[in-house]
Order: structure tokens, then sequence, then C-alpha cells
């Protein structure tokens, strides 16, 4: 753009290259949460770990210890033991891909009715180590990548809560793909814009939300609208460059 229009304007946006960081959200939230590590008890060279065969440790022992003071509870489920320590584990996964704290938001939350008195005590056996991981992670400067945006969640609070002044200088956040955040990233977002005070530039399509399985919802734009006070502009692309015409007749006559 400088060599066409000779615009020294363009010169200072080349040399402000240097100053952005591209990211993917969870590296983001490392490096916000780094910078204030001391807040939340942890070093600021804390690691980052999967904490999975840990955590499935943790699972098994308490799950056997519940077993063993509930004898008769092998004899009201259909499943094996083995089994049902999958499905926990699979369950603490799922939670984790959806950004929900069972520890701390465990008032909050609603699973339903539990018919056969059953559900609640296993679910007590998945706070019961989800609490352990936390503790242990604590003790070792770690943070799960699964705990990486709830503990942005916690720091948040805290940030509030003391009035903090920020050290990090975001002036602007640009979120691609914004179609597959969820709604506890999308809160997230808003938070943080109140205390960096950034502008902020999202772009995405609600035609490629592919991470439902993740917690995005199609109604990723409304939910943010509805999360930030102020005024936003809205800037539509109304022609596709790389859609054959009769595939996109096809497609709007279904979405």
């Amino acid at each position: 753009y400088y060599l066409l229009t000779k615009d020294i304007k363009y010169l200072g946006y080349i040399e402000s290259v240097e100053d952005m960081n591209i990211s993917t959200i969870h590296s983001m939230a490392k490096k916000i949460l780094q910078g204030y590590s001391s807040q939340l008890g942890l070093g600021k060279d804390f690691n980052i770990i999967t904490g999975d065969f840990k955590r499935e440790q943790l699972l098994h022992a308490n799950l056997n210890e519940f077993i063993k003071n509930n004898k008769k509870f092998t004899e009201e489920i259909d499943i094996t033991m083995f089994l049902l320590g999958k499905r926990l584990h699979s369950f603490m996964d799922k939670l984790d891909n959806k950004n929900v704290d069972i520890v701390s938001d465990y008032e909050t939350l609603k699973f339903g009715a539990d018919t056969k008195g059953l559900f609640d005590d296993l679910i007590e056996v998945v706070r019961k180590t989800q609490s352990e991981m936390n503790d242990y992670c604590m003790t070792n400067n770690s943070v799960c990548l699964g705990d990486l945006i709830r503990k942005l969640k916690v720091l948040y609070r805290k940030l509030k809560e003391k009035g903090v002044s920020v050290k990090q200088k975001i002036d602007f956040l640009f979120v691609d793909e914004f179609q597959d955040t969820d709604d506890i990233q999308i809160n997230l977002i808003s938070c943080f814009k109140e205390i960096f005070g950034f502008k902020l530039f999202v772009v995405g399509d609600v035609k490629q939300c592919i991470y439902r399985f993740r917690g995005a919802e199609v109604k990723a734009f409304d939910t943010l609208a509805s999360e930030i006070s102020e005024d936003i502009k809205t800037l539509s692309l109304n022609k596709n460059y790389r859609t054959d015409i009769m595939l996109m007749d096809k497609l709007n006559d279904v979405f």
C-alpha cells in the first residue's frame, strides 16, 4: 500500500506489526495469567500440563473409596466399575471442553433430577477429584490445559474485587472465527474489555460453526451484543468469492 499510495501512515502500520501478538485463545489466556499469576497463588513460570493421567489416578482412588464405603452401590447399577470410571472421566473431559468449574460453580449447575438417588453421589466423587487435582496443580505450580479459561474467570473476579491496576497494555483485540467461541469465552472477552479497555473486533460466519461439541453456539454474535453495553457496529460481507453460486443457493435454502 505504501508503494502504491506513498502514504507514510502505512509505514507506521508496518512498524506496529512487531507489537502484535497472534495466538490461540488458550495461549492468550496463559499470557494474561502469567502477568497476574501472584493473584492466583502461582509463580510467573507456572507449567501447563494435560493432567489427564494424574486426574484419572485420583478419580479411580476416590471411586474405589466411595464403593468401599457404600457396598450396596454396586448392586444398584448395571455397569462394571471399569466402565463407570471411564464414563466419569469422559464426563470430566466434557466439563473441561465447556469450561465448567464443578468445584466453585456447583451451586449454579443443574444436572436434572436424580431418579435413582445415585447421580448426586457420583457428582460428589467428581467434585472431590477435581478439588484434589486443583490442590495438586497449586502445589506443583502448574495449570491444566483444560483449566486455563476457568483460571481467567477466577482472575477477573480477583482483579475486580481488589481493584488491581492492569500492567499489560492491550489496545486492540481481534478475534477470528468468532462463531466458534462459547458463552464463557464471550463473557470473559467482555469482562477483560472492561478491565483493559481495548477496542474489540470480531469476525466470523455462523454457517461455519463447527465446535458445538466444545460449547460453541450459532448465537455467539447475539450473545456478545448482550454482554457489551456500548453500541456495536456490524459490517456484513455480502459477496462470496470462493463458493459456486449453485452450491450457495442450495445451502441458503437450508441455512
